[in-house]
């Protein structure tokens, strides 16, 4: 990877390829295609906020921390990350839906809990103003329960979401083949299951049912390990640098 735009806050903007042109040449060909995007898929947890799946079942919502259960859950979920890392993250999240969060009460703790204020707090820095600054329409597509993915999409203006979303690959099958006249897509994502999403859009793209595709990885550091070379664009957990292309600074333009 190669870090195109790094800024005074630290948030970068990393391009996988590209090898024959500069980093300004690459700026201005991603500010036009930022702007041409129509629709925009973004994953939540940790991409875009500190996970509201990991902060509820920290705070074991739809249960109590004595809990058998709930107590049984956190030794499996130990023992899953210990021997699959991030990998066995949807699993357990899904386990935890599934034991808890199904019963009204829990889903109305949600509602009580992921307030605007809540939602606008937990947004890693500069992710509202890149969403409001993007002009395509924008979906969320997430492992997350309905009621938590629709406070941060409701406060941040997308026009839809796909909760519980544990194929995303084929839910994004499905628009592409349910909206033929769509022609330029943009994703976001941290996890395996985001690299679904930009196969399948890659897939579409290189059989021309769409034109153009911009896969963003998440990630913490823009080091080898952390890098995923499924994505054309890696950008830091705080978007300014982002921003900053998106925005179209003058010397690149």
């Amino acid at each position: 990877m190669r870090i195109i735009n790094k800024n005074e806050g630290g948030s970068w903007v990393a391009v996988n390829g590209h090898e024959n042109r500069t980093d300004t040449d690459i700026m201005k060909n991603l500010f036009h295609r930022l702007q041409d995007v129509q629709v925009w898929f973004a994953d939540m947890d940790d991409s875009d906020a500190y996970s509201p799946a990991k902060e509820i079942a920290e705070k074991a919502v739809g249960t109590i921390y004595t809990s058998p259960r709930y107590l049984n859950w956190c030794i499996g979920t130990a023992f899953a990350l210990m021997a699959k890392g991030k990998k066995a993250e949807s699993a357990r999240w899904k386990k935890y839906v599934e034991k808890f969060l199904r019963k009204k009460r829990a889903l109305k703790d949600l509602k009580e809990i992921f307030t605007e204020e809540k939602v606008k707090k937990s947004l890693y820095k500069d992710v509202e103003r890149f969403y409001r600054a993007l002009p395509a329409d924008k979906y969320y597509i997430t492992r997350n329960v309905r009621e938590v993915v629709e406070a941060y999409a409701g406060y941040l203006g997308f026009k839809g979401t796909f909760p519980e979303a544990d194929d995303k690959g084929k839910i994004v099958e499905s628009f592409i083949n349910g909206n033929p006249g769509i022609k330029r897509y943009g994703c976001s994502g941290d996890s395996i299951e985001d690299e679904c999403v930009i196969d399948v859009l890659d897939f579409y793209r290189k059989k021309g049912k769409i034109e153009d595709t911009i896969g963003v990885y998440v990630t913490e550091k823009p080091e080898e390990s952390h890098t995923n070379n499924k994505f054309e664009v890696q950008v830091s957990k705080e978007r300014g640098a982002l921003l900053e292309i998106l925005y179209g600074k003058a010397y690149f333009i």
